[in-house]
């Protein structure tokens, strides 16, 4: 009896050995899912409040416990506030946060997260005038954007990261790009219904338009969207589109509008204490009292931007603008002194040698280690050979870059080639495709009107294709498109523009040549295709085609004149198909 109560006993105080440390620790655990996740908060509070030493204290801590705890999520957080705290401080420090996060998000599989990261890193490495390494980002973030499975979440990353890669493309001068992306942006925001975000697109257009000399464009994209930011009261906005709107009209020769947009500009920075858009504001005005010839005036203005710009891509056109007024105020000394600013600015941002200079700078490096080991080695037999080797290792080193750069060069040569022909034929049949063909229509026509010859269009459809695509299958299809491409550059001058117009449906451009002989050369070319097979898989397929032809009288424009030849074609079709009709 003794025994078995003791054995009762034991047991229990086995099991509360057993039981109540892992409840401890779950415990614990527990507590420290809860101390971390408050410690989130906190940070996160304190950083919105303006209470940055803490925000920074607490969020550090937090990433500290989420890293301990290998808690991904909760240290992606961490790094985002640490991130976004050192941005305006310290831009290393902020882009090491990035890269932290965006690793973290990579691991979680948070696609959204890592676009945001690589456009933020990209945004600071312009600042840092890192302009490749900035690209490369804003590609990034567009890729993975691009892949989102959230409609709205893809188009708002979609428009962030184009809308970064246009004004790169502008910085670098490779404005038609810029626009391009510009559009991009403003496309994604007109889905979104951001309706202020689509007319700040619009404003940032607009300074592109001017820097392309089209000033009718840019007018009207600036004051379309001074217009709304002054309807919604967006004082910084207004300041910004005004002082732009007021450049875009200097460069168009309206020189009071533009002074009177740039003083409206700084009396409402002066109101709101924009401090940030003083600069811009004093170079528009010293723009503008330069093409006034007040000189001093002038000189004044971009004194005081000089001393309070920030920024160096404004830096650049200061320093351009005080060389021009230093030399009509005849101060030629600084005048040198600003210019000599001024291409350093561009030879350090903008050269085509700076990547190249890269390499130059580490080849260098290697050449320096080589010369101590010349100094060490002076008094050594061998010093001989060793320089023989580094002139040799120079020498080999620098033909490889030339001819890095010479293949370089003809390789994105080619590629351009490659790329425009492939823009501008079909890439099943190798005919023009329609924006190749209204192209040199166009060119076409111009000259038809200038020397008073005809020019004459022929659209041309294959009869009951469908029903070769449904017998035969698509391939086969595809084999008739190609048969019938080749029979039309065999049976046509070299002057003719042929091209295919969509689908099945084929467009024939005829010049120095009227619809009477037009018909004529296609009649033929309609009896030859009826009286021809194309052959596939063993199995003979005939085809016919009917054709609407239609002479572009000077009066016509073009689009008239191609829906007059679609207009003919449809009678064909109507009447019975394998027939050649006039308009």
């Amino acid at each position: 009896m003794i025994r078995s109560t003791l054995s009762q006993w034991l047991l229990i105080f086995l099991f509360f050995l057993i039981t109540v440390p892992a409840s401890v620790a779950g415990e614990g655990a527990s507590a420290a899912g809860q101390g971390l996740s408050q410690t989130l908060k906190q940070a996160r509070q304190a950083w919105k409040s303006g209470d940055i030493e803490n925000g920074l204290k607490l969020a550090e801590e937090a990433r500290k416990l989420a890293i301990s705890q290998k808690k991904t999520v909760e240290e992606a957080e961490a790094c985002r506030i640490l991130a976004e705290i050192w941005y305006n401080r310290d831009w290393n420090k902020a882009l090491s946060f990035y890269d932290e996060e965006n690793q973290c998000r990579k691991e979680i599989g948070d696609q959204k997260g890592q676009s945001y990261c690589y456009n933020s890193s990209g945004l600071l490495l312009k600042r840092k005038g890192l302009y490749y390494e900035a690209l490369k980002a804003f590609f990034n973030s567009l890729r993975i954007a691009e892949t989102l499975p959230n409609p709205k979440k893809r188009c708002h990353r979609i428009s962030v990261a184009s809308f970064n890669i246009a004004s790169l493309y502008d910085t670098f001068s490779f404005y038609h790009n810029s626009l391009r992306y510009y559009k991009m942006s403003m496309e994604c925001e007109r889905r979104l219904n951001h309706l202020g975000d689509v007319y700040g697109v619009m404003a940032d257009m607009a300074v592109t338009f001017r820097k392309l000399g089209e000033y009718e464009k840019a007018i009207s994209y600036a004051s379309q969207a001074l217009a709304f930011v002054k309807k919604a009261g967006k004082i910084e906005e207004i300041i910004r589109i005004s002082n732009n709107l007021g450049y875009i009209y200097l460069k168009a020769g309206n020189i009071p509008k533009a002074l009177e947009l740039h003083k409206e500009a700084l009396g409402l920075a002066q109101k709101n204490q924009s401090k940030d858009m003083f600069p811009y504001i004093y170079n528009g005005l010293g723009e503008v009292y330069f093409k006034q010839g007040k000189y001093r005036k002038a000189l004044d203005y971009q004194l005081n931007a000089l001393q309070l710009c920030k920024d160096d891509e404004l830096l650049m056109p200061i320093y351009r603008n005080l060389t021009d007024v230093s030399l009509a105020v005849h101060d030629g000394k600084h005048s040198i002194e600003y210019f000599a600013r001024y291409k350093d600015l561009l030879d350090k941002y903008f050269s085509p040698e700076r990547f190249a200079k890269i390499e130059a700078l580490m080849n260098a490096f290697e050449l320096e280690q080589k010369d101590k080991e010349i100094e060490l080695l002076r008094k050594d037999k061998r010093i001989r050979d060793l320089w023989q080797d580094v002139l040799i290792l120079g020498f080999v080193m620098v033909l490889i870059f030339l001819l890095w750069m010479i293949s370089r060069y003809r390789m994105k040569q080619r590629m351009n080639r490659e790329l425009d022909s492939l823009s501008r034929h079909d890439p099943l049949t190798g005919l023009s495709n329609r924006r190749d063909v209204m192209e040199k229509t166009r060119l076409e026509h111009a000259r038809s009107i200038r020397n008073k010859n005809p020019l004459t269009i022929c659209i041309c459809d294959i009869d009951l294709f469908k029903s070769v695509n449904d017998t035969y299958g698509h391939q086969a299809g595809d084999a008739v498109l190609i048969k019938l491409a080749g029979i039309f550059r065999d049976s046509f001058r070299e002057t003719d523009i042929l091209g295919r117009w969509g689908g099945e449906e084929f467009i024939f451009i005829f010049p120095e040549t009227d619809s009477f002989g037009a018909k004529e050369s296609v009649e033929k070319l309609r009896k030859r295709i009826s009286s021809t097979s194309v052959r596939f898989e063993g199995k003979e397929i005939k085809v016919t085609l009917t054709f609407g032809i239609s002479q572009c009288d000077i009066e016509v424009s073009i689009d008239t004149c191609i829906s007059k030849a679609d207009e003919a074609l449809y009678k064909g079709k109507s009447s019975g198909r394998n027939r050649v009709v006039i308009v």
